[in-house]
């Protein structure tokens, strides 16, 4: 029986050699693409140490960059306010580190290494938490973690090729931090000018206006974050010191580091003072958990809301969740950079709605145009 139309039919067979050759140009465009994103993702893996700090850079660069903008509208040029700005934060971190670290590091190690003595008291028979040892035996656990966290804070017994390697690293990280964040503030405007000089003309406004969102809102979150975290440590350390509570300022720098981290940090600083502070009674111990419950309110009620006036507010369902995953990806650094990446998404997603509603708006309005002149 002879089928018309067979594919064995000679007039259709520049039709299967056309088909088969376009399959195998489609195949071989995939493969390529998934190599190339396979090696994407490899190159990305081999520089994300780089790729951190330029991230770490941007967030520095925009928290700094209202100070040089000022200095730019005062008839200063771009690179020489960004390295005037630049030096006068590390001459200010730097003469505040010179003044605490002689004290800090001797309160520290003599904190650690009375831990286990305060556990003692605390849990002793007869003491005020003596019920905490029967049930958990915190001594045990305290005393096998203490050498641990005094070599943490020593550094006593790293190997002398461990710790130059590690001195380096710090070394080189901090100064390629620097550095992007000196150049992305004296060639960021630059760079981001040419962007937008590539767009269509009808975005440019709507693009600029994105940026300076984004510059100021989370250069603002970093600020206002810093600016906080340093009241909360230095009214931790005034109450712990008009109470007599040892190692203030041990507990005070603690206290500001953790008040850092969003939702837990700050309940986290209270009990540790709150316990150290048990150890000269329980009034001090209480007048520090109140002292602590009542700034908790005043900084979520009174300072935050001022602090972060012109800033993005996120939820605390975003917050948790940025602060979770960034504990995923980078620990606490990843903690530290997740509410201002948090940020910077929330303020694209919501510049991007406002662009559409614009340009909504504004196609309806040509067809209310179009619709009364016809």
């Amino acid at each position: 029986m002879d089928f018309k139309g067979s594919p064995t039919d000679a007039h259709y067979a520049p039709l299967m050699t056309h088909s088969a050759g376009t399959l195998a140009k489609r195949t071989a465009l995939i493969v390529l693409v998934v190599v190339g994103i396979a090696f994407g993702l490899e190159f990305l893996w081999m520089v994300r140490q780089i790729l951190l700090w330029l991230v770490i850079g941007s967030i520095f660069a925009m928290a700094l960059e209202p100070a040089v903008a000022w200095l730019t509208r005062h008839k200063v040029k771009r690179g020489p306010a960004a390295v005037l700005v630049t030096l006068s934060t590390v001459v200010v971190v730097l003469g505040f580190a010179t003044l605490l670290a002689v004290p800090l590091v001797k309160q520290a190690t003599q904190f650690v290494q009375d831990v286990p003595n305060y556990v003692d008291d605390l849990t002793a028979p007869g003491g005020r938490l003596a019920w905490v040892e029967s049930k958990y035996h915190v001594q045990q656990r305290v005393g096998a973690l203490s050498p641990k966290a005094l070599d943490l804070v020593l550094g006593a017994r790293a190997p002398v090729v461990s710790a130059v390697k590690t001195t380096f690293s710090l070394v080189a990280a901090v100064v390629s931090i620097f550095t992007m964040m000196v150049l992305l503030l004296i060639e960021g405007p630059r760079v981001w000018a040419w962007i937008l000089s590539m767009m269509r003309p009808d975005l440019r406004d709507d693009a600029g206006e994105f940026g300076h969102s984004v510059i100021y809102s989370v250069g603002g979150y970093v600020r206002g974050n810093l600016m906080i975290s340093v009241i909360a440590g230095v009214g931790a350390w005034i109450v712990m010191r008009v109470m007599g509570v040892p190692f203030a300022l041990t507990l005070a720098v603690i206290v500001a580091l953790l008040d850092l981290i969003p939702l837990v940090g700050a309940t986290i600083g209270m009990i540790i003072c709150a316990l150290v502070a048990l150890t000269q009674g329980w009034v001090p111990a209480l007048v520090v958990l109140v002292y602590f419950i009542v700034y908790q309110q005043i900084e979520n009620n009174v300072i935050q809301p001022v602090v972060y006036s012109k800033t993005v507010a996120l939820s605390p369902l975003a917050v948790l969740l940025a602060t979770l995953a960034g504990a995923a990806i980078g620990g606490i650094i990843g903690v530290l950079l997740a509410i201002p990446a948090a940020a910077t998404v929330y303020i694209s997603i919501a510049e991007l709605q406002k662009l559409r509603a614009e340009e909504r708006e504004k196609r309806e309005l040509r067809e209310g145009v179009v619709v009364a002149e016809t």
